[in-house]
């Protein structure tokens, strides 16, 4: 015969193994990981970037207008790197179902092609040295790793621009009559990686600056230009 103590104890090992057992169906919901700041830093630099290539793509109409092609040129390959990195944010928030409803359509101010040049210029520092470091840190504690390596990607892809946007800027002031010459003369070719938005000049490099890899992603710019020379690529549904 068993005990009515052993009998306690047996139900109370059950009812403890039972506990057990049920924990990891309660935990779930303790665990499913908050990115709330990583959903509103997305939101952010989703409403940065659209307004940053819709900048540039009317800084590449007044290029036109003022007979500038070569800085139109430049205008289109800054829109088109910008289009994949806000693509992807894009992606990211719709994945998160974030919230876009804000991210509407700015009012662009648009002067001379010299004091566009500049402003597009510092927008693109800004985001090297400032809005994507700073994003990074608000979301890395969150650990969503697909937006931390967009991030990552971005930050490289801003840095390999920031040397050559640097001495364009040096000269925007000044010299600008000069440099548009130099850009005249040289005609650079624009080549862009689909994948990060990287842009590389003139030729293509053995590996990709970036990740790395092959340059089997890269176009030239001028196949995504229309007859008007205007950027067919767009934040949503980048090249």
């Amino acid at each position: 015969m068993i005990s009515k103590a052993h009998q306690m104890t047996m139900r109370m090992v059950w009812l403890l193994v039972a506990c057990i057992l049920c924990m990891p169906a309660l935990a779930p919901a303790a665990e499913i990981n908050d990115y709330s700041k990583t959903i509103d830093e997305l939101a952010q630099l989703y409403e940065r970037g659209l307004s940053a290539w819709q900048h540039y793509q009317a800084y590449e109409i007044q290029a036109k207008k003022e007979n500038l092609d070569e800085m139109a040129r430049l205008f289109a390959a800054m829109a088109a790197s910008q289009s994949v990195m806000t693509g992807h944010f894009h992606r990211l928030l719709v994945d998160l179902k974030g919230d876009r409803k804000r991210c509407m359509p700015q009012s662009r101010t648009v002067g001379i092609t010299q004091d566009n040049l500049r402003a597009a210029i510092e927008m693109e520092l800004r985001e090297t040295d400032v809005s994507f470091p700073n994003a990074l840190r608000q979301i890395t504690s969150e650990g969503h790793r697909q937006a931390i390596r967009a991030l990552q990607i971005a930050i490289e892809v801003q840095r390999h621009h920031r040397e050559k946007l640097k001495k364009i800027h040096s000269y925007s002031g000044y010299f600008f009559g000069a440099l548009t010459a130099k850009f005249s003369r040289h005609q650079p070719k624009y080549f862009i990686c689909r994948q990060t938005g990287v842009v590389v000049l003139d030729k293509l490099p053995s590996n990709c600056p970036v990740q790395g890899g092959t340059t089997s992603s890269y176009i030239e710019l001028v196949a995504f230009e229309t007859d008007n020379g205007m950027m067919t690529c767009s934040p949503n549904n980048h090249i």
